[in-house]
């Protein structure tokens, strides 16, 4: 036998790893691919594989997926098969990282995975966290229908909770973990599976743990599939139609009947652009307007 089917657990530059019986081997990816330095393969991939050769013979259909652009502009896929995307950020100084959040939700929401907002560390909070956290929530939850959660991987069964509430697509097995670096998402999952993923201490001058996942990796938890990916700085959403993407902004702004008009203060006629920069109140609202804003003219 040389050809067989098999589920890509872990992925790096030149080839991936896969089950094969009771075994996990890495297959090289073809020659062409390593040349042009295009990646094919991403996590959850359904592939066909040589055995005999330990390389890749063909990547089976998505029925979603889930990408990024990075700053060079090339495209990379996170993962496929997906059922559920987990938005991991934790406090730095007191404050969440709204910027990044709003870029994330949205870029996850553009591509129609569901997702989830997940505040790591609860056990470290104090209440002004919690105050800030509990506004947060309550804006999100409402105004984008987002799940948000205060989770501590020092507490696993209110994460086992968690997930005996969803239902498990056994076409869409991956639960990916997404977040910048040291935010506790392997420690999230080594909470789940039962078993210390490495992470190295907290860095003391910025609260936040050190990074240590170097490649993208699957986890088997029950029916699912935990993707434990390296830290991610920031996430370029599509330009195009992106204020719908805001809907509170939209219930909000006044109507705007300008041609070609992006709705920031670029367009000094913009009623919607007026509105919010006259907006005297530092709330949640404005602050994604800034997050709009920033998404436009800072693209890549």
């Amino acid at each position: 036998m040389s050809d067989f089917q098999t589920r890509v657990v872990a992925t790096s530059a030149k080839g991936v790893w896969c089950p094969v019986n009771d075994e996990v081997i890495f297959f090289h990816l073809p020659s062409k691919y390593l040349q042009q330095r295009q990646y094919p393969c991403a996590l959850g991939d359904l592939v066909t594989v040589d055995l005999t050769q330990s390389c890749i013979t063909g990547l089976l259909g998505r029925p979603n997926q889930l990408t990024r652009k990075r700053r060079e502009k090339a495209t990379q896929t996170v993962a496929s098969h997906i059922s559920k995307a987990i938005i991991c950020v934790s406090f730095v100084k007191k404050k969440l990282p709204l910027l990044l959040i709003d870029r994330m939700v949205t870029g996850v929401m553009q591509q129609k995975v569901p997702c989830e907002l997940w505040v790591t560390k609860r056990d470290t909070w104090k209440s002004a966290e919690e105050s800030l956290f509990e506004t947060i929530s309550e804006y999100y939850t409402q105004e984008l229908s987002l799940q948000v959660r205060g989770v501590s991987g020092l507490k696993p069964d209110s994460i086992h909770s968690i997930f005996e509430c969803w239902k498990c697509d056994p076409k869409l097995p991956v639960v990916v973990f997404l977040g910048p670096s040291g935010v506790g998402k392997s420690t999230l999952i080594s909470a789940l599976i039962g078993n210390a993923i490495e992470v190295n201490s907290v860095n003391p001058k910025t609260g936040k743990g050190r990074h240590t996942t170097s490649q993208p990796q699957l986890y088997p938890y029950n029916d699912y599939l935990l993707g434990d990916c390296p830290g991610i700085k920031t996430w370029f959403p599509e330009p195009d139609d992106l204020f719908n993407c805001f809907p509170d902004l939209v219930s909000r702004s006044p109507e705007c009947d300008l041609d070609r008009c992006d709705h920031t203060p670029n367009f000094s006629r913009c009623p919607i652009s007026m509105y919010w920069t006259n907006h005297s109140e530092n709330d949640l609202a404005s602050s994604r307007y800034k997050s709009y804003v920033d998404i436009l003219t800072n693209p890549f």
